[in-house]
């Protein structure tokens, strides 16, 4: 099918379509990590007998906890729009963040997306939402008649 070239400012369907997914990639790559540090934080306990006792244990525990929450208070305040552009924000405030986000979106990307489940979930999710169109529409073209008639 031919799409007029207005519809996207002269870029493809599908340009448009991969910049939206960069940035949801991005964003859940986002939290890919923060799940990643939530599951290391915990087995280096802050608190106890020597909690403050300087040693690398707890030095870890607290770098880990540290990255963790800057991620979540960035990721709030910054919301991902454009993937690329927010990976290199974050890259000039934290590049050892930004490195590990970079690094996990492409593997995402590359491994564990389900590339054609997108495909058979969109396909499906539009032929449902066309039928419930039609549906409404027959409803409302229906009560008119019925409301003419009386």
């Amino acid at each position: 099918m031919f799409v007029p070239a207005g519809a996207f400012g002269g870029r493809s369907p599908e340009r448009r379509a991969s910049e939206m997914l960069n940035a949801m990639i991005t964003y859940v790559s986002a939290w890919i990590v923060i799940g990643q540090l939530e599951n290391v934080a915990p087995r280096r306990s802050l608190a106890g007998e020597d909690a403050n006792e300087r040693n690398e244990s707890n030095d870890e525990a607290q770098r880990v906890t540290t990255s963790h929450d800057f991620l979540l208070d960035y990721l709030e305040s910054n919301p991902v729009r454009d993937g690329d552009s927010w990976l290199t924000e974050l890259t000039k405030v934290n590049p050892t963040l930004g490195e590990r986000i970079g690094t996990v979106r492409v593997a995402y990307a590359s491994d564990d997306f389900e590339w054609k489940n997108v495909e058979k979930l969109c396909v499906k999710s539009m032929v449902v939402g066309n039928e419930t169109a039609m549906r409404e529409w027959i409803k409302g073209a229906t009560t008119a008649v019925t409301d003419a008639s009386t």
